[in-house]
């Protein structure tokens, strides 16, 4: 992971290579679980690798790449 950030109460991980821009989550409330389908590609197959990810209100995310940002609930 190159990108580790905590929100209500899971880490969030960004992927690295081909995985540039996914978007992992933990499991709620242990850290040590990352399931495989607790993941999203965020703005589909553009390529764009995910430059930073910042908590938001609620439970959201916003995830920012070079071009474009996004709200992930």
């Amino acid at each position: 992971m190159r990108i580790l950030v905590t929100s209500g109460n899971r880490l969030f991980g960004v992927g690295s290579g081909v995985d540039r821009n996914t978007l992992y989550a933990s499991d709620i409330l242990d850290a040590s679980v990352w399931a495989s389908n607790n993941s999203i590609v965020v703005g589909g197959a553009d390529g764009e690798e995910i430059t930073a990810v910042v908590p938001y209100y609620a439970n959201r995310l916003i995830v920012f790449k070079s071009s474009k940002i996004y709200q992930v609930s």
